[in-house]
């Protein structure tokens, strides 16, 4: 039995004319396959190749950097090899199972070891520190950058690291504030208020209802220092006053009661009354005095003004300055630039008010 699998025709001729097209047309068709399987090589590698080269260059470089990293901790705390390991494994497992990077992890601990955590503090601290820097939305390396300093300033061990991050969590989520302003801040009140008895988180949320205030940073660490070092060396006037109302900014160990403490002996003592602030207002047109920005001396005294100071609000009221005297006044024209000159008279014996006082609003009219 035969099975007839296909059939083959051979064309015998002596005319190669078509031979010869046929030669060239396949010559034609190889060439272009040529071109185009180089074109999709070319094309594999732009596409393929080279974003393949570059993760794996990505990789290299991240090792690179975890391994500079940790050498770096290493040479910081001098750990042994058995600690040296123990830091690489938490780092590794930090860089696994959260946001941030081993190499992020490797440059946190860094920052730890160079604010003289050893090898043990810095694996007890490192999970509060990737904490805080989660919760305030910052770079690893800044928030325990941050964290190291404000926990040295106020002598807080690393053991604390937990207590720490959280009150600062809880203080700027729940200010206008931010970490970055906190660890400003602390820099110039945390060893002050340590000194003095004042507890961090009592520090912290002083900071952060000064941030409310719009006293934020710097700013916030010198206003709290200064008010702590006013209140155990107050100001004659302030002494006075202190005495008056049987305030004890002391406690029985000699160091600052708490501010809450404080706070509450005024209410008790009755201090949410009244004062009075005396203002001395002058003026003067620019053309009697020279040019403006120029400190100028002829001043016309017009009145004394008494601002009642509401200690209930913490502030001056809107004190209403009026310039009464027509005489000073009768020369000024519209149009005429004027300044005024504005001065608190504290050595008035009418003047009763302790401490600053603002003045918030002037209203300038002729009667």
């Amino acid at each position: 039995m035969s099975v007839t699998l296909g059939r083959a025709v051979l064309i015998l001729s002596t005319d190669d004319k078509a031979l010869t097209r046929g030669l060239s047309s396949a010559r034609s068709a190889t060439k272009k396959f040529g071109k185009d399987l180089r074109r999709t090589g070319k094309m594999l590698s732009a596409r393929v190749t080279l974003p393949i080269l570059g993760i794996g260059i990505a990789i290299l470089k991240s090792a690179a950097d975890f391994e500079a990293g940790m050498n770096r901790v290493q040479a910081l705390t001098g750990a042994t090899e058995k600690q040296f390991e123990a830091l690489e494994d938490q780092a590794k497992e930090l860089g696994a199972t959260t946001q941030f990077s081993a190499s992020q992890a490797a440059d946190a601990m860094g920052f730890l070891a160079q604010a003289g955590f050893d090898a043990n503090k810095i694996l007890s601290a490192m999970p509060a520190t990737l904490n805080l820097a989660a919760a305030a939305g910052m770079e690893l390396g800044e928030t325990a950058d941050i964290m190291s300093n404000v926990m040295q300033g106020f002598g807080l061990d690393a053991s604390e690291s937990g207590r720490a991050s959280d009150v600062m969590t809880a203080a700027f989520i729940s200010s206008n504030t931010n970490l970055q302003q906190m660890g400003e801040a602390m820099k110039f009140v945390a060893p002050v208020a340590k000194g003095m008895g004042l507890s961090f988180e009592e520090t912290v949320a002083v900071l952060g209802l000064l941030g409310n205030a719009g006293i934020q940073a710097s700013m916030a660490g010198t206003t709290l220092r200064g008010m702590m070092v006013r209140l155990v060396d107050p100001s004659t006037q302030a002494a006075k006053l202190i005495k008056k109302l049987g305030i004890n900014v002391l406690g029985t160990d000699g160091k600052i009661s708490s501010m809450s403490n404080i706070i509450g002996q005024l209410g008790e003592a009755g201090a949410n009354t009244t004062d009075e602030v005396i203002w001395n207002a002058a003026f003067e047109r620019i053309a009697d005095g020279g040019a403006m920005g120029s400190g100028g001396s002829d001043f016309a005294a017009v009145n004394a003004v008494t601002d009642t100071v509401d200690d209930d609000a913490d502030d001056a009221n809107l004190a209403a300055i009026t310039f009464t005297d027509g005489a000073d006044m009768d020369s000024v024209v519209a149009g005429d630039p004027f300044r005024l000159q504005i001065i608190r008279d504290a050595d008035n014996g009418s003047d009763t008010a302790a401490g600053d006082a603002n003045l918030l609003y002037v209203e300038i009219k002729e009667t």
